[in-house]
């Protein structure tokens, strides 16, 4: 649904005031040369102008960029856009300076003296955007002008990046709100094309905004022109022979991504000896001249066809590209959706085809399997740390000891655990100050957070995995997975759908009221345990349900898909809703609970007095959810992060004062200790005394 000049979409015009909405318009029609907004994008760019922060998640070729550019041509001082990459960044200046908007980058590619005069530009608030990389956050010379340079809006471009939950996940990210604080906290635009309840969750949290301070905009990851497919087939041969014919039939501009360098290198140098036509190849170990070269070219339509890895095609403002070609399997679903997303951005239609070998699944498993965090790198992490001098800035070089990004990330852990601040970085040094002795349960918290980013990017895969296999709806599996319903499936849907269904054997119909409640179950299940959707039940698993509608443990034994697990795990919950019809066992849409916060906190290590802020509550009420969590915990977590808030001096005292005195209140043991530990000590002495004996209890 389009929208007319004078028409609001989604907010009353009321909601600002007439000239600043003359502006707009005025804006929209004489610098941008377009004629109506595209749907939400007047919305957000309204509250940009109130003030408001904002995370706006829209679909590749939904206008996220505008919502940021225009608002830029009216604000009085400058728009600060973090975006990761550099290549889309060029694209994005010399379109804004072609319209006579004052945009510029700071790049590490320009001279010293252009990145000076660009600082001094905007210091002067001669410009009126400033792109800079995440990396540029921490650079001394920027770092040092900080307290002189203006912002009235910040974008953080690619906010999927600043989630350890994402696909892209960049430390770097989490910088952010560090240099948003020292800017003076300006209004904040935080976009990104996919993001799943869990990442939206962890942007939220790492910009230090909630849903009661940040609106929040989510419009369907559907794309109903673009036609889905996937083939698996036997062996590179029959996979050359896919893509050939597939790129020979169709007309138009087509990328074709690959898993590796190498391979798109080999797919661009055999494509180009079968046609007669170029064939570039786009990856980050090329040189930046060679990139830029291939990208222009592609933008400017003198290229149709580009065999590259998966940064090439963010930001490219080329809108009909006709299809995506696939040659290896993503990792996971959140980048698949940015890429063949890429296609159709005219409206008309496109399509993706990803054509996979069995080898190209294995060889992506290993490649997340090859980063399996191990325990003695990092032991060796936090020994070097240790060596380094305490309350006092050192810059470390990291590519001599370790893999700079590979440091970088348990670096970030480090510096959210309280233990470390990272103050600067240049090239492959970093400038880190250490707070004190590292504590004993550092390795033990690190190493485990670690293990959960590994078991993430796991369950990602798998999540990739199934949907390559699926013989269901593709659009629908990529709905539930990005936990929306799809409204109305298009004439050109997916390859599963194009074969001819076959009925129901049971003729059989599913209660459609009944189904959407145990979706919208599955959902907030799924957003409390971290975990995708499709994790919890297939939605063949769901439609099954709603068939047999089981009234108790034992008959719910009896459907697919449900072992002694599952049902220890979910059966109470469902045989509730199957009962009833009701959804009462489903929690409301929307904002986390502060308990549930704390428990994501506790995991990550934030110290106690953080998380209180955090959740806004007292120590006294978090320090209850630690009980709770500690009692609930299924993982060696509980134990590194009580020893990081009580010595393991204090825990042994506590522990064998509660054997000694079972059933004694917390006044008789602080009584017992004469004051020498606090109520909240005390409460968490015997959370973990009553978390031991269960465990010896269930060991008998």
């Amino acid at each position: 649904m389009w929208m007319n000049d004078g028409e609001s979409y989604g907010m009353d015009d009321k909601g600002i005031a007439p000239e600043l909405y003359h502006k707009m318009m005025q804006s929209l029609h004489e610098v941008f040369h377009l004629n109506e907004f595209r749907p939400k994008q007047q919305e957000i760019i309204t509250r940009v102008l109130l003030k408001q922060h904002q995370l706006a998640i829209m679909p590749t070729g939904a206008g996220k960029s505008l919502c940021y550019q225009l608002p830029a041509t009216i604000l009085p001082g400058v728009t600060v856009v973090i975006s990761p990459l550099l290549a889309l960044m060029k694209d994005q200046v010399d379109r804004l300076q072609s319209l006579g908007i004052a945009a510029y980058q700071l790049s590490h590619w320009d001279a010293v003296a252009e990145q000076r005069r660009v600082l001094q530009r905007w210091e002067q608030r001669e410009l009126k955007i400033v792109f800079m990389a995440p990396e540029r956050l921490q650079h001394p010379e920027i770092a040092a002008r900080l307290p002189v340079l203006s912002c009235d809006l910040l974008v953080v471009d690619e906010a999927h990046s600043i989630s350890e939950w994402g696909h892209d996940f960049r430390p770097d990210y989490r910088r952010i709100r560090q240099f948003h604080e020292r800017m003076g906290q300006p209004p904040i635009l935080a976009l990104t094309a996919t993001a799943t309840s869990a990442v939206e969750d962890d942007i939220l949290r790492q910009l230090g905004l909630d849903r009661a301070s940040c609106h929040v905009t989510r419009l369907p990851i559907d794309r109903p022109n673009i036609h889905l497919s996937v083939q698996v087939v036997s062996n590179r041969n029959e996979q050359r022979d896919q893509v050939l014919a597939r790129i020979q039939k169709e007309p138009g501009a087509i990328i074709i991504y690959a898993d590796t360098r190498r391979q798109a290198e080999e797919w661009a140098v055999w494509l180009e000896s079968m046609l007669s036509e170029p064939v570039a190849v786009y990856h980050a170990g090329l040189p930046h001249t060679v990139r830029l070269t291939v990208q222009e070219a592609f933008s400017a339509r003198r290229l149709r066809l580009v065999v590259a890895t998966t940064a090439f095609g963010m930001g490219i403002d080329r809108s009909d590209v006709k299809g995506v070609i696939n040659v290896g399997m993503p990792e996971s679903v959140d980048a698949y959706s940015q890429q063949w997303g890429r296609a159709g951005r005219d409206e008309n239609a496109a399509w993706s085809f990803m054509v996979v070998t069995p080898s190209a699944m294995h060889r992506r498993r290993h490649m997340i399997e090859r980063d399996r965090p191990r325990r003695e790198d990092v032991v060796q992490l936090v020994q070097r740390l240790q060596q380094l001098p305490i309350h006092r800035p050192f810059w470390w070089s990291l590519n001599t000891e370790f893999e700079p990004e590979w440091v970088e990330n348990h670096l970030a852990a480090l510096e959210e655990m309280g233990q470390i601040q990272v103050l600067s970085k240049r090239a492959t040094d970093v400038q880190l100050r250490v707070h004190g002795p590292l504590p004993d349960w550092t390795i033990a918290a690190l190493f485990d957070r670690m293990q959960r980013q590994y078991r993430h990017r796991m369950e990602r895969f798998e999540s990739m995995r199934a949907y390559v296999q699926t013989k269901t709806c593709r659009r629908q599996m990529l709905g539930a997975y990005f936990e929306q319903d799809l409204v109305k499936r298009p004439e050109s849907c997916c390859d599963c759908c194009d074969v001819q269904k076959v009925p129901d054997a049971s003729g059989e119909v599913a209660d459609s009221g009944l189904e959407d409640r145990l979706r919208q179950w599955r959902r907030e299940r799924a957003r409390r345990d971290q975990v995708a959707p499709y994790i919890i039940f297939s939605d063949r698993v769901l439609h099954q349900l709603c068939l047999r509608r089981p009234r108790d443990l034992a008959s719910l034994a009896q459907c697919p898909g449900m072992g002694p697990v599952r049902i220890g795990r979910y059966g109470e919950e469902l045989v509730s809703l199957l009962s009833t019809g009701e959804a009462d066992a489903v929690s409301p849409p929307g904002m986390k609970s502060a308990k549930e916060e704390a428990w994501i906190l506790f995991g990550e290590g934030m110290p106690l007095a953080d998380i209180a802020r955090r959740v806004h509550r007292q120590p006294s009420t978090v320090t209850g959810y630690l009980e709770e969590w500690i009692a609930a915990s299924q993982s060696s977590s509980w134990q590194w992060y009580c020893g990081s808030i009580l010595p393991q001096s204090a825990q042994r005292a506590i522990v064998r004062a509660c054997e000694e005195m079972p059933g004694a209140t917390l006044r008789q043991l602080y009584e017992a200790f004469h004051g020498e530990y606090s109520f909240d000590a005390l409460r968490i002495g015997r959370a973990i005394y009553q978390k031991l004996r269960g465990a010896a209890y269930a060991s008998r």
